[in-house]
């Protein structure tokens, strides 16, 4: 009986790794002054918890601060961009098989990975500053841009407003047909034009 009630109560006891007990004020400084600060606080401040078989080792993939720019980071954005994997650093993401895929911690998004011996890409995307940080919990590798597309807004509360009605078109008049003026015009008569016969006037009708 003593044995179960320890059991039940073991994982009360576990430590669940966050965030910020990976990174340190001075990781956090070192990454922020190398143009990733924005990724960075971006973790911190959402302080996620990871599961303890997934986050004793981790790959963070931190896109470049102007990349991040107006750009919707939510928590599907980054946990899409921390792997399980392990902490890897840049020589073990060069022997990864191309076209085999990375797994992340959302459960949705894999990363598709190109490689070669000089570099390595994720969905397309290089890595352009190795091994930022690297140790025994995990590695910082910095890439061009945002491994996965924003995430949609919200939708809105409010429904959309009906369209405005469009007012009926006038009636056409109906123009009169030249046939109709041509006809009429048969039946003007022209002036007469006089002529002089024998020093008269005789009114006649021209031809």
């Amino acid at each position: 009986m003593a044995n179960l009630l320890l059991l039940l109560l073991l994982p009360l006891f576990v430590t669940i790794p966050t965030v910020n007990s990976i990174f340190s004020d001075s990781i956090t400084t070192s990454l922020s002054s190398t143009g990733f600060a924005l990724f960075v606080h971006a973790l911190r401040a959402h302080n996620h918890t990871y599961p303890p078989t997934a986050a004793t080792r981790l790959t963070f993939l931190a896109p470049l601060d102007s990349a991040l720019i107006n750009h919707r980071i939510d928590d599907r954005f980054l946990l899409s961009h921390v792997s399980p994997a392990g902490a890897l650093p840049y020589e073990s993401l060069l022997s990864l098989t191309p076209n085999s895929t990375l797994s992340t911690l959302h459960q949705d998004n894999t990363l598709v990975v190109r490689s070669n011996r000089w570099a390595v890409r994720f969905n397309d995307i290089p890595v352009v500053a190795p091994n930022l940080y690297v140790d025994d919990s995990c590695a910082v590798h910095g890439v061009d841009g945002p491994l996965v597309p924003a995430s949609l807004p919200p939708p809105a509360n409010n429904p959309p407003k009906p369209r405005t009605e469009i007012p009926p078109s006038p009636p056409r008049v109906p123009r009169r047909k030249a046939l109709q003026i041509s006809a009429y015009s048969r039946f003007v008569r022209r002036r007469n034009r006089p002529i002089h016969v024998a020093e008269k006037w005789v009114a006649t009708n021209s031809p």
